[in-house]
């Protein structure tokens, strides 16, 4: 198991091939926006930007400057722990081997899980 990415906003973890775990770390302040932002690329966060400047949409609503995004949807970081929510992604739609792959998949997604309760981000790399 690896990190492969640690910002304020998601923290990512490879478990194996096909299995990543997500930690999101942030709330969504609502809305989508498509429209060219005037925005800057937020480094070590994929698909992660901020504004660089006040926004006002098309229905009078200001993002201040500094609001950042994911994708299309402005977001802020949170840090209650408690208030985190994570994401174990799949590619190929399933999880196979012996046991003792299964258990050791499992063991390290409840790992990171328990890091995060006990106030600990879990480290680089580890196996």
């Amino acid at each position: 198991m690896k990190q492969t990415q640690s910002h304020e906003l998601v923290d990512k973890y490879k478990i194996q091939d096909g299995l990543i775990v997500e930690v999101l770390k942030y709330e969504s302040l609502g809305g989508y926006y498509y429209n060219k932002l005037p925005s800057k690329r937020l480094t070590g966060c994929k698909g992660g930007s901020i504004l660089t400047e006040d926004y006002e949409d098309g229905v009078g609503r200001v993002l201040p400057k500094g609001t950042m995004f994911l994708h299309t949807s402005p977001v802020r970081p949170i840090t209650n722990v408690d208030e985190f929510r994570f994401e174990i992604r799949v590619s190929g739609g399933v999880i196979q081997g012996d046991s003792h792959a299964i258990e050791s998949a499992l063991k390290d997604i409840k790992h990171i899980i328990n890091s995060y309760k006990g106030g600990v981000n879990y480290d680089k790399e580890e196996n």
